[in-house]
């Protein structure tokens, strides 16, 4: 009996240190649980915590601004100039991707795929910042065009002299408009270029869609060819007053040597007469020297056409003075046919 009293005591003792060891593991398990939920849940919120300063220094302050510049002040490297903003800012991300990786000791394909996101974001958000940016489109076409139109290559502003053919100058800058819509009608995110020459064509070539993709398109074919026939309907004024400043400039400077033939030719007498005439002499170089001042002023056409006015108004009056004398002249003659006839009668 002693001895089995000792081995049931063995055997509980046994079984109460198996039971407290057992107990000890639970409550380890446990608490290892809600360490490494408290850790997962610190990873996330540090995860969270990066991709904020991702959005916040890498795209919003720096590909954000960088990209905004380059759509400010936009030239035919624009697009270059943004893709290598987007670069700097994807090198960003990796940079903040391999700080985390260190930090929070997260595998490879977490790394990977948080970069991923990143590299993504920045590109939605220039994608979304350029069709924002939609509106300047006619402010920078009008701009471009009034630049290259009004000024020469050096950019002195034209005079618009006989040398200057106005309609190749004019289709010329609505090139380079049209030029300017394209640039910004299309997403270039991707290089696409071979020798400075976009391989996929323009805003108004034909299945455009198919060639960028409707997410690269800031306006559609239909919309940019609609902004184009606006717009050359907007310059055509433009067209018209350096045409009418090319003809004034152009009469300033035209010598009427027609004129001048013909008085030498006719007037030869009345000429000598006032060469001869000291008072004729100097009222001939007043007229002379106003007539010349008239010139050089740019008041010749504009006299001219006053001028003119004044004597087709003259033409007038006299056509309608003659209407009227002819009527007086048969009212007067009916008068008379009946004074005769009551002659008659009478006799």
């Amino acid at each position: 009996s002693l001895v089995s009293e000792e081995g049931e005591g063995e055997e509980g003792q046994g079984e109460g240190e198996n039971g407290g060891r057992w107990g000890y593991e639970k409550e380890l398990g446990v608490v290892k649980k809600v360490v490494k939920e408290m850790v997962e849940r610190k990873r996330e919120d540090q995860v969270v915590r990066w991709g904020k300063e991702i959005e916040g220094k890498v795209v919003k302050d720096g590909v954000g601004k960088g990209v905004g510049r380059c759509l400010d002040n936009p030239d035919n490297k624009m697009w270059l100039k943004i893709r290598q903003v987007i670069s700097e800012g994807e090198e960003e991300v990796e940079k903040v991707g391999e700080r985390m990786k260190i930090a929070l000791g997260i595998g490879e394909k977490e790394t990977n795929q948080f970069v991923d996101d990143g590299k993504e974001g920045i590109v939605t958000f220039v994608r979304n910042l350029v069709k924002s940016k939609s509106s300047m489109i006619h402010y920078h076409m009008e701009r471009v065009f009034d630049e290259s139109f009004n000024n020469d290559e050096n950019g002195v502003p034209r005079k618009w002299t006989k040398a200057d053919d106005i309609n190749k100058i004019f289709q010329k800058c609505l090139t380079k408009s049209a030029e300017m819509m394209d640039l910004y009608a299309i997403i270039r995110l991707s290089d696409t270029t071979t020798g400075g020459e976009e391989d996929f064509g323009g805003i108004l070539d034909e299945n455009v869609e198919d060639r960028w993709g409707e997410e690269n398109l800031v306006v559609t074919r239909d919309e940019a060819r609609e902004m184009l026939r606006k717009f050359k309907k907007e310059v055509e004024s433009d067209r018209k007053n350096a045409i009418s400043q090319q003809e004034q400039n152009a009469s300033k400077h035209d010598m009427p040597y027609f004129w001048m033939i013909l008085v030498l030719i006719f007037a030869r007498d009345e000429l000598y007469w006032m060469i001869t005439n000291p008072f004729a002499m100097v009222l001939c170089v007043v007229l002379v020297g106003i007539a010349v001042v008239c010139h050089q002023i740019g008041l010749t056409p504009i006299i001219r056409r006053v001028v003119m006015e004044k004597v087709q108004e003259v033409m007038v009056l006299a056509g309608r003075g003659g209407q009227q004398g002819g009527g007086e002249e048969q009212i007067e003659r009916k008068r008379r046919k009946r004074d005769e006839k009551e002659k008659e009668k009478e006799e």
